[in-house]
C-alpha cells in the first residue's frame, strides 16, 4: 500500500510490564510488518535483563479505541519466552473498532488476535472488526478464562484456529477450558463448526450492514442486524 522508500515500523502500543492500565478512547493507525510483525498492540511480559522475574502484564483495559490501517490487531503473550515472568492475565478488549486490518501491510498478516503462551482471563466483547485473515490464531498452550462475546467480523478462511486443531469448537474445547463464546456474528463462517448462540450472516449482509463506512460511520444500518451484537 505504500510507495517510495520503505520505512521500518514497530508496533503502536506495547505493554511489557504493567498492572491496572487503561487504554481508552484513542486513534491508533498505520503499523506494518517491518522491524516487527505488524501487530498494532502487544501485551507481552518482558523481563528483558533477567533481573525482574516479577514482570507482569495484568488487569488491563483496552476500550473505545479505533485501530486502523495495520497488519495485525492485538498480540497477547502469556509469558516472556526467554526469561522468567508472571503470567499475563485479566485483559479486557471491549467496544473497539478495528478497521483495515489487512495482509496488504505485511505478508501473511491481517489477523485480529494472536495468543501465545497461555494468557489467562482474556475478555473480548462488543468489537467491530474489519480484517482479511483469521479472527484468532493460538498456539497449543491452554488459555483459561477466555470470553469472546458480541463481536462482529468476517470469519474469513479459518476464523478461530489453534495450532494443529480444527476450526471453531475443536480449538475452543482444546485450548480454552471453560470458554464462553456466544452472541458473535461471523460473516460467511461455517455455523456447524461453532457453538450455538452465534450468528452467520452472509458476506453481502455484512458488507451492507454499516451506515457509512466511507465517512467512518460503522454504526449498524440494517434493522434487526443489531441482534447480532445484543444491542438496539
Amino acid at each position: 500500500k505504500r510507495s517510495g522508500t520503505r520505512c521500518t515500523a514497530k508496533n503502536l502500543r506495547e505493554l511489557k510490564n504493567g498492572q491496572g492500565v487503561t487504554i481508552d478512547g484513542n486513534l491508533m493507525e498505520n503499523a506494518w510488518a517491518g522491524f516487527q510483525f505488524g501487530y498494532a498492540v502487544l501485551f507481552t511480559p518482558k523481563n528483558q535483563n533477567g533481573s525482574a522475574p516479577w514482570t507482569a502484564v495484568r488487569d488491563i483495559t483496552f476500550t473505545n479505541n479505533i485501530v486502523r490501517h495495520v497488519a495485525g490487531g492485538i498480540s497477547i503473550s502469556g509469558r516472556d519466552y526467554q526469561r522468567t515472568s508472571e503470567l499475563a492475565r485479566n485483559i479486557k478488549i471491549e467496544n473497539n473498532l478495528f478497521q483495515d486490518v489487512s495482509g496488504e501491510y505485511g505478508s501473511d498478516m491481517g489477523g485480529f488476535l494472536l495468543f501465545a503462551g497461555g494468557p489467562a482471563n482474556i475478555t473480548v466483547n462488543h468489537n467491530t472488526i474489519l480484517h482479511t485473515r483469521n479472527i484468532l490464531d493460538v498456539d497449543r498452550d491452554t488459555s483459561a478464562g477466555f470470553v469472546y462475546t458480541n463481536n462482529l467480523s468476517r470469519h474469513n478462511r479459518y476464523g478461530i484456529k489453534g495450532d494443529g486443531r480444527a476450526v471453531g469448537i475443536d480449538t475452543l474445547q482444546t485450548v480454552f477450558p471453560g470458554y464462553v463464546f456466544r452472541g458473535n456474528a461471523l460473516a460467511g463462517g461455517p455455523s456447524g463448526s461453532y457453538p450455538a448462540g452465534n450468528f452467520f450472516p452472509s458476506e453481502a449482509e455484512f458488507a451492507a450492514s454499516f451506515v457509512s463506512p466511507s465517512t467512518g460511520n460503522y454504526a449498524l444500518a440494517i434493522q434487526g442486524f443489531t441482534t447480532y451484537l445484543n444491542s438496539s
